[in-house]
């Protein structure tokens, strides 16, 4: 069971928390969300499965817009998929809509990260390279089930094109300083080197079935998801540039109140 998302739902005043599960040992195909809903954060109760039936489902996110709630989840090797919630969040409605669709890993996207602002919204996605990190591209979804615009990579600086070493799955604003909006990422293998090859090049190599670098490959096979429990994780501030599209840059330290002005 993994990447949680909680939504409170003003009609049923209630706290809505839905998680991808996956059975031990079985791959996407066995994916589910699970449902727990309470009157409180800390009262939630497991409800039931819930089937994304005609798709297969993998990381996801949920979102509120216009008045309604939405689940965007990758169609693992495929596409993303947004779908829309029922009144009481509780399961899916008929609606539903496919985007960025590409023939193989990496270049489908995984992990979308949500968020709203200046009435524009946008996703953070992730390439799929299994637990190694790759390049985050934004897109502006605000014509949400019609096209999504490439607003190309999001990390600046990032001289190893690996999102500073992590994979961002969440997006939220800060609930008292204004205009500010916080990236989490993840750092599933903590023992990485600093040095790590290009990993979409690799990964994309793969899928193509060159394996000209089979070398590399081979190396690869000394980290392992064994160590995915001591996950760690990257907290940085989001910027916008001159047209208000997303930019994320490295910063060691940094603290709230150097934004609360």
């Amino acid at each position: 069971m993994d990447r949680p998302h909680i939504l409170y739902n003003e009609k049923t005043k209630k706290y809505v928390l839905w998680a991808k599960t996956t059975q031990k040992g079985q791959n996407f195909e066995t994916a589910k969300f699970a449902l727990c809903v309470g009157d409180s954060l800390f009262s939630l109760k497991f409800v039931k499965m819930i089937d994304s039936n005609p798709h297969f489902c993998g990381d996801f996110d949920l979102f509120k817009y216009e008045n309604k709630a939405y689940a965007i989840f990758e169609y693992p090797h495929s596409e993303m998929i947004v779908r829309e919630l029922n009144d009481e969040y509780t399961g899916f409605t008929d609606k539903w809509s496919s985007h960025l669709q590409f023939p193989c890993p990496p270049l489908v996207r995984e992990a979308p990260a949500v968020f709203e602002r200046n009435g524009k919204l946008f996703v953070l996605t992730s390439g799929t390279t299994s637990y190694f990190p790759n390049p985050t591209i934004a897109y502006d979804i605000t014509n949400l089930h019609g096209e999504w615009k490439d607003l190309g990579k999001t990390c600046v600086n990032d001289k190893n094109n690996n999102s500073f070493h992590c994979q961002f799955s969440s997006v939220f604003k800060h609930p008292y300083v204004n205009d500010l909006y916080i990236a989490l990422g993840d750092r599933w293998l903590i023992d990485l080197p600093e040095d790590l090859p290009n990993m979409e090049e690799l990964f994309y190599d793969a899928f193509s079935g060159k394996f000209e670098r089979f070398s590399e490959w081979q190396k690869l096979g000394e980290f392992t998801d064994e160590n995915t429990e001591e996950a760690t994780y990257v907290w940085l501030p989001i910027s916008f540039d001159e047209q208000g599209n997303p930019r994320i840059k490295w910063l060691t330290t940094w603290t709230i109140e150097e934004f609360n002005k």
